[in-house]
């Protein structure tokens, strides 16, 4: 009976430890085998992937890891430092492409002079000319801060391509595309009614006024409501986006709605002003480079991804694509709506137009 008892537990010992290996691996996420460190280590002050695989399994599930404490780019453009980083070495027209990149996750991998090491790749984000420079030799790390291109141990990339495809190429897998059953535009908004749904007593125009303020209509198109609203001496306006941004290693698309305000009779700056109606109606689909169709069609009222973030009452964005892949195609449609105003909904000017969509 004893011989009985004894293995029993010997069976149930092992089971158990299976059990927690099973655990443990499925908490680990895409790397079983590996802890934070191995993965992404902090050296000589830049950031470190073990490998661009790591990398790219980061954007996966990016909040699972904790990103090491170091002088990250994003932390530098917080504060806006000048003296010996990147973002004092940028004109005025580098620094606004910048801006757009502003709570984008690339920013808190890259380091004070935005770099980033991946594997045995050391990898400068030139935010002004556009282009990555990469070199296996770190010791040229000084080159690439000064852009001698010349050496022929850097190699240069425009922020469109898809770096990592270009240093480590795979073979393409082929994967039937999936595309999603696209609903009528009227199914669409009246699945997603918005703040201001017929009788709620403001009229809702039944087709958005579409707006046409695209400079790059393959990337971003964007558009200001004017004239501002006044009410006593605040002004108030609504930025709607919807953007592809590219950056060699890092690409994102994302659709986006900010409320700002100003006092006409102080400061003037336009500052962020919350509004508890803005709603974004997106749809359309995009094809990632190494996977299938993806389809949208949805609304969204809450601040995905923004950093630092603020409340969703002053601005809202829905992340579509962040990754370390480029999208091949894009079709990303978007209804914005909200209301300008400090009251709100009990006075002010609702707004409801259509963004000219991002199509390439």
């Amino acid at each position: 009976m004893k011989s009985g008892i004894t293995n029993l537990g010997y069976v149930l010992g092992i089971f158990s430890s299976i059990m927690m290996l099973g655990c443990h691996d499925e908490l680990k996420g895409e790397f079983p085998h590996q802890s934070e460190q191995e993965v992404m280590r902090i050296e000589g002050g830049t950031l470190k992937f073990a490998s661009i695989l790591d990398y790219e399994s980061f954007f996966d599930d990016p909040e699972v890891f904790d990103i090491p404490d170091f002088q990250s780019l994003a932390k530098i453009f917080s504060k806006r430092q000048t003296i010996n980083t990147v973002y004092g070495r940028l004109s005025d027209v580098g620094k606004e492409f910048l801006e757009d990149f502003e709570d984008a996750t690339i920013l808190q991998l890259l380091d004070k002079d935005g770099m980033i090491v991946i594997g045995e790749y050391l990898i400068y984000l030139d935010f002004e000319l556009r282009v990555a420079a990469v070199t296996k030799d770190h010791s040229l790390r000084q080159h690439l801060i000064d852009r001698n291109q010349e050496n022929p141990a850097i190699r240069i990339f425009d922020f469109e391509e898809d770096l990592l495809r270009e240093l480590e190429p795979e073979p393409m897998i082929s994967i039937e595309d999936k595309t999603g059953e696209e609903s009528s535009y009227s199914q669409r908004i009246q699945s997603c009614p918005g703040s201001f749904p017929p009788g709620s007593g403001y009229v809702t125009p039944l087709v958005p006024v579409l707006r046409a303020d695209c400079g790059n209509p393959d990337r971003k198109c964007d558009y200001t409501t004017s004239p501002p609203y006044q009410e006593g001496d605040f002004q108030y306006r609504a930025i709607a986006t919807h953007v592809y941004q590219a950056a060699a290693i890092y690409f994102r698309l994302k659709s986006e709605l900010v409320h700002q305000k100003r006092n006409t009779a102080g400061t003037n700056i336009w500052g962020s002003e919350g509004d508890p109606n803005m709603t974004i109606t997106y749809w359309g689909n995009f094809k990632p480079n190494n996977k299938p169709v993806v389809s949208l069609s949805s609304c969204y009222a809450s601040c995905q991804g923004c950093s630092p973030p603020p409340t969703n009452t002053e601005k809202i964005q829905k992340i579509h694509w962040e990754a370390s892949r480029r999208l091949t195609q894009i079709n990303l449609y978007g209804i914005y709506e909200g209301h300008l105003g400090g009251s709100h909904a009990q006075s002010g000017q609702p707004y409801y137009f259509q963004l000219q969509p991002v199509i390439r």
